[in-house]
């Protein structure tokens, strides 16, 4: 188990994303498979920090925490923002609209499985990828 907390600024992305391919690597996945877990990440991690924030605070932060089984390499990402389910706001993608609003969808596109939880002041995404 790897797990890293940081700020919930934009300034923090490159570091979490950083972790998040290094911590991959060493779970067996794919160059591929970290590239599109990478663009999940990066989807969740900034709809958190410009929504799930929306008064910037230097205690504000997330966490990223990385497991792997047989199976699935697990990224779950944590924060105590405003609680927000992404399973239960799956767009359809409107590829005619301005750029932008396709977060979630492509939270969806490059991982296997999304699972949410509302943990007390908890919001819990876990981001799924089959490993190999």
């Amino acid at each position: 188990m790897s797990k890293l907390t940081l700020q919930a600024t934009i300034s923090s992305l490159p570091k979490a994303l950083e972790f998040l391919r290094a911590e991959a690597a060493t779970h067996g996945l794919s160059d591929n498979s970290i590239y599109q877990l990478e663009i999940a990440t990066e989807e969740a991690i900034v709809n958190t920090m410009l929504y799930g924030y929306p008064c910037p605070d230097p205690n504000n932060t997330i966490t990223l925490e990385i497991l792997a089984d047989a199976t699935y390499c697990r990224l779950i990402i944590t924060d105590h923002g405003i609680p927000f389910d992404p399973t239960q706001h799956v767009p359809d993608p409107d590829t005619t609209a301005d750029p932008g609003g396709l977060g979630i969808f492509f939270i969806y596109k490059y991982t296997d499985k999304v699972t949410y939880e509302r943990l007390g002041s908890l919001n819990q995404l876990t981001l799924l990828k089959e490993r190999g």
